[in-house]
C-alpha cells in the first residue's frame, strides 16, 4: 500500500493481529510504518528493479530509500510484512505457498529500512 501509516500499529497490537488475517495465501505486503512522500517515479523504478531480479523486499526498499527524499521531522520506514520463506522472492523465483498465519504466526515477521535523514 501507497499510503501514511499502513504498517504502523501505533503500539497496538491488535491492529497487527487483525492485518495478519490476510496472510492466507499473500506472501508479502509492502508499505509504511510512517509518514512518506507521493513519488510517482518510484512505483517505475520499484517495478524496473522487480524485471531486472531484485527481490521484491529489495526493490521495495531501494525506490523507497532513492524517492522518499522530502523533508519530514521523523523517520520514514519502509516496511515489508510476510512469510519468512518469501524474504527474497523474486518474479522468476518465490517460495510454495506459506501456511496461513493463524495457523503458524512464529512462520512470519517483518523487516524496516529507514529511507531518509530527518
Amino acid at each position: 500500500m501507497y499510503c501514511c501509516h499502513f504498517l504502523q500499529n501505533y503500539g497496538n497490537q491488535t491492529y497487527y493481529n487483525n492485518l495478519k488475517h490476510i496472510f492466507n495465501g499473500v506472501h508479502l505486503v509492502m508499505g509504511f510504518a510512517s509518514g512518506m512522500w507521493l513519488d510517482s517515479n518510484e512505483g517505475t523504478e520499484y517495478g524496473t528493479l522487480i524485471a531486472n531480479g531484485a527481490s521484491f523486499k529489495e526493490a521495495f526498499f531501494t525506490a523507497a530509500y532513492h524517492h522518499q527524499n522530502g523533508t519530514l521531522d521523523e523517520k520514514i520506514i519502509a516496511r515489508v510484512m510476510g512469510a519468512k520463506k518469501s524474504e527474497n522472492d523474486t518474479y522468476k523465483s518465490y517460495s510454495a505457498d506459506p501456511d496461513p498465519f493463524l495457523q503458524h504466526p512464529e512462520e512470519y515477521a517483518y523487516w524496516d529500512k529507514v529511507v531518509n535523514n530527518p
